[in-house]
């Protein structure tokens, strides 16, 4: 009975060491322990990937649902069944397989290089984008024609030589196109995101293919401009070697303003809008006159970040010129007529509607002989930090606001809003220099500029006047606090 038993050990031994040593049985062993590991594996990937990172997301799900059952099935015929290389099923399969795979390392390789995680795509053109997944394609049918069909690619690439020749020969305009565009894309005078100009056509680059560029023009037309066109002709960069752009603008006055006043009216207003840099320093210089017309004319260099800002930097500059010149009472033209003045009385009736003094109306017509009505656009500053302060302001109509910058525009720090009947500028009162923050204009603001000297002469008679002033601006500082 005992050798019984041994003999039937005897040939399990037996039967297990032929089975090991057969290929079929250790892909079977293999399939076994190595395909639910894999799958455990993958899921867990996918479920990590879910919260992060969606674009490689899918790429796992394409691993788990299609590649990994159709490589299972491979085995199972080639290696598991032995079914011989030309069986049409094993071919099928296995040409399914391969593009399956060639699939999945396209989605891996855009996801790695042009997704919006990376963000090379910015910096990568689109033509070279196409060119690699061409490569890639050609590349995994050549070999899969070579592998499982047993093509010959000698003959084939022979073959491929001479349909080239008839295709060059019928396509040479878009051929042209084509290594215009791999011109542009090694010599890169351009990336997507630039502003160029081409011709009489004047854009933002989109993007930059095998055939055109793209341009969106300011009026929001897209614009295909093909790569022969570009590479033939002459285009202006905006956008490099830096993405500064200079401006430059002519403007005429009447010869009769002293053009050392004009200068420096010009200069400070240039300084304090908000949509100009302050280094490279703005420029303003006489350069001409027009002695028929009686004008002076005037050139205004400035620079802005970008190009695409140059409209709306110039159109701020244009109305800031126009409110500059009503309180600055300068003329464009001899022959039109002197901007309006107010009168002592019409500044008196504001002074007394806005009740910011509680005094005799002797004091308050002293007041309003010494005072001026001006006027100021959106965006214009009255008062900067550390400017010299010689007027007392009072809003009469309008917004203002006071601001940390006031230069900062694009992120400006506002701590107080200012309307009629508030006033500033009181720092004045003690020292020359507004030590306090910047105003400027919210709305079209029309304020009662006040002289100090006079004001600081009449607030000495009237000392309660000037400790209610400084209890507004108290409770002002506790407010923005």
């Amino acid at each position: 009975m005992f050798n019984e038993f041994i003999a039937s050990i005897d040939k399990i031994v037996t039967f297990t060491n032929t089975l090991a040593g057969e290929i079929w049985f250790l892909w079977g062993i293999g399939i076994i322990l190595l395909y639910p590991l894999l799958l455990i594996v993958i899921t867990e990937l996918a479920h990590r990937l879910s919260k992060d990172n969606v674009e490689f997301l899918h790429i796992v799900i394409h691993v788990r649902n299609i590649v990994l059952p159709v490589f299972l099935l491979y085995i199972l015929l080639a290696k598991i069944l032995l079914l011989p290389d030309s069986n049409i099923a094993l071919k099928i399969i296995k040409t399914l397989f391969w593009i399956l795979l060639i699939h999945f390392i396209l989605k891996t390789v855009n996801a790695i290089l042009f997704s919006e995680t990376f963000r090379f795509q910015e910096r990568i053109p689109k033509l070279l984008i196409d060119f690699i997944r061409a490569f890639l394609v050609l590349f995994g049918v050549a070999l899969v024609a070579a592998d499982v069909w047993g093509a010959d690619l000698g003959k084939l690439l022979a073959a491929l030589g001479m349909g080239s020749l008839v295709l060059g020969l019928a396509l040479q305009d878009v051929l042209g196109g084509l290594f215009s565009g791999i011109a542009l894309l090694s010599a890169r005078p351009f990336s997507v995101g630039d502003w160029i100009r081409v011709g009489g056509v004047e854009g933002q680059v989109k993007s930059v293919d095998w055939r055109a560029v793209s341009l969106e023009t300011k009026d929001k037309y897209l614009v295909m401009i093909p790569n022969a066109v570009i590479a033939k002709g002459e285009f202006e960069n905006f956008s490099k070697p830096t993405p500064m752009h200079r401006m430059n603008v002519n403007i005429d006055f009447s010869i009769e303003h002293p053009p050392n006043q004009v200068i420096q009216v010009l200069l400070t207003l240039i300084k304090n809008n908000p949509k100009i840099l302050k280094n490279p320093k703005p420029d303003v210089y006489l350069s001409g006159y027009d002695t028929f017309k009686a004008l002076a004319q005037y050139e205004i260099h400035y620079f802005i970040s970008h190009y695409e800002r140059k409209d709306d930097a110039y159109k701020l500059l244009m109305s800031q010129i126009w409110y500059v010149s009503q309180r600055e009472n300068l003329r464009f033209h001899p022959e039109q007529p002197s901007h309006p003045l107010f009168t002592t009385d019409s500044i008196l009736e504001k002074l007394k509607t806005l009740s910011v003094f509680d005094i005799s109306d002797d004091n308050l017509t002293q007041l309003a002989q010494n005072a001026k009505i001006k006027n100021y656009g959106v965006h214009e500053c009255i008062l900067t930090k550390n400017s010299i302060v010689t007027l007392f302001y009072i809003i009469a109509e309008g917004i203002a606001e006071q601001r940390n910058e006031a230069a900062d525009y694009d992120k400006p720090i506002a701590t107080h809003r200012l309307t009629a009947g508030d006033f500033f500028g009181f720092s004045g009162m003690v020292s020359n220099e507004n030590d306090g923050e910047s105003i400027v204009a919210v709305t079209d603001l029309t304020v009662i500029a006040i002289k100090i000297e006079v004001l600081r002469k009449i607030l000495q008679i009237n000392p309660q006047i000037a400790d209610c002033l400084e209890s507004v601006i108290k409770t002002r500082s506790k407010f923005e606090a």
